[in-house]
């Protein structure tokens, strides 16, 4: 029985996807012919400015940048090509980004043929009620949470003619009504996995031709309220062996020549312990010829194992920051205060690693005096910084702040995660506010307007913002006069 893996648009086009790699590897493993379509990486390559990270908005359903004859030609070609390749089952890996175009060539594809086996899994699959899915009769079967050993069960039973409903982790129709199994437990022992098989992607396709992505864990260690991983992944936090992740990573650089690996983790120091080993482990196999990267929590380091980090490869780190200000710190739950983040921050910036800081605008709760406190925090490092990521934040469903929202006094939008309204935080307010932090960043050097998606409405904002932000500038170390600086 031939397995088709999909990958729609919209996705990162960094690097091929991790998930179905993994999902090539376990069917190749029980003897299952696989072939993969990344029709994303093929989209990506007529449409590049629209995969830019500020331009994300266009990928959803109400805003989506394909329409009319164009978007049916693509459904069309799309969904011939996969009906072309002989599966009997058609996996996608949906995303909130990749919904549109899963959903419509799927449909495209049970109107072809409506004995081909269409199934979903992935991060959407968690985050969004089934019957959304179900009600486009384009879905036979959701795989929720870690596929791996959800979908070889699955693919057993349907081979034989079995039944579903003792095969944890899915969601099916039955006579017209939802059937939810009992949830998969989570892989206890991610060693027991095997490498993921990148071998059916074509590396050039994508924008880091020498890069791959790797694990080193699954889960997390915080509580953000604003997380969806939190919940995806039961609150539970599971490491790979150090022996493991450094054979991973020579069988990567064998097999496939690459010369980067980007960890995809949650964090990277979920774990400090086996962090140290998996550097400790780099430097007796002397393995030196590979830059690494990935993101971490802000916790205390040790200016020894962020040099160690540095000396087996790893150059870049990422911190989701996400404000200056102390309060909405503790509003979001990350568990950290503004003097550790300093810290690490510094240590790290020392141990010659890149940084890139991550900032969330307009949180529930944060006040303008809270950004210019952000604004404060950022000047304050800015030698220490390299680059930058912004964004406001989305309210999507299973989140602790989705759960909480009534009791939070949020207004939540059921149709779109980002039209939430709390008191006078409504969706205008927070473009206002995060049109002056951009053009704070391209004060301070951390953005380039000239190049940035939003360009033209960045320099049209020059002659408000560069004053505001230049006499800003200017006052923020007179802590008597912080309070007259006004957005």
């Amino acid at each position: 029985m031939k397995i088709a893996l999909v990958q729609c648009p919209c996705y990162s086009i960094k690097m091929p996807p991790l998930g179905i790699a993994y999902l090539c590897a376990v069917l190749k493993k029980e003897s299952y012919p696989v072939e993969v379509f990344d029709f994303n990486a093929e989209l990506y390559w007529k449409y590049k400015e629209l995969w830019k990270d500020e331009n994300d908005i266009y990928w959803y359903p109400n805003t989506f940048f394909l329409k009319g004859e164009e978007l049916e030609n693509y459904v069309n070609l799309f969904a011939d090509r996969i009906i072309q390749a002989d599966a009997k089952v058609i996996g996608f890996s949906v995303a909130a980004t990749s919904r549109v175009l899963s959903l419509l060539v799927a449909r495209r594809i049970k109107e072809l043929d409506k004995d081909r086996i269409i199934v979903f899994g992935g991060p959407e699959c968690y985050r969004e009620m089934p019957e959304v899915f179900f009600k486009t009769a384009a879905v036979d079967v959701i795989v929720q949470g870690e596929g791996e050993i959800t979908l070889i069960e699955l693919l057993s039973r349907l081979r034989d003619g079995r039944a579903l409903t003792d095969c944890n982790g899915l969601i099916f129709q039955q006579d017209g009504k939802i059937i939810q199994t009992a949830p998969r437990e989570l892989i206890k022992n991610l060693d027991s996995l095997p490498f993921p098989d990148f071998s059916l992607f074509d590396q050039d396709r994508y924008s880091d031709r020498v890069r791959l992505p790797m694990l080193m864990s699954r889960g997390c260690v915080r509580r953000c309220v604003f997380c969806f991983d939190v919940w995806y992944y039961q609150q539970k936090y599971r490491i790979r062996s150090p022996e493991h992740i450094v054979n991973e990573l020579e069988y990567l650089m064998k097999d496939y020549n690459i010369k980067e690996i980007e960890f995809s983790d949650l964090l990277l120091n979920g774990d400090l312990e086996n962090l140290e080993k998996v550097c400790d482990l780099l430097i007796q196999r002397n393995i030196v010829n590979i830059e690494w990267m990935g993101s971490a929590a802000l916790r205390n380091m040790e200016k020894k194992l962020l040099q160690k980090m540095f000396q087996t490869g790893c150059r870049y780190l990422t911190f989701g920051v996400e404000s200056g200000s102390q309060r909405v710190i503790d509003l979001m739950g990350k568990g950290t205060s503004l003097d550790d983040i300093s810290l690490i921050i510094q240590n790290t910036a020392e141990a010659k690693i890149s940084i890139t800081t991550n900032w969330l605008i307009g949180f529930p709760g944060e006040e303008r005096a809270d950004l210019i406190e952000t604004m404060k925090f950022i000047v304050r490092h800015r030698r220490y910084l390299n680059m930058v990521g912004v964004c406001t934040l989305a309210i999507n469903p299973r989140t602790t702040i989705h759960q909480d929202a009534e009791r939070r006094g949020i207004q939540l939008d059921p149709t779109f995660a980002l039209n939430w309204r709390y008191k006078d935080n409504d969706s205008k307010e927070r473009k206002h506010r995060e049109r002056v932090f951009l053009r704070f960043l391209c004060e301070v050097g951390l953005l380039d307007a000239q190049k940035h998606p939003n360009a033209k409405e960045l320099l049209e904002d020059s002659v408000y913002a560069q004053r505001l932000i230049q006499k800003f500038i200017a006052e923020l170390d007179n802590e008597e006069n912080k309070k007259s600086v006004t957005i």
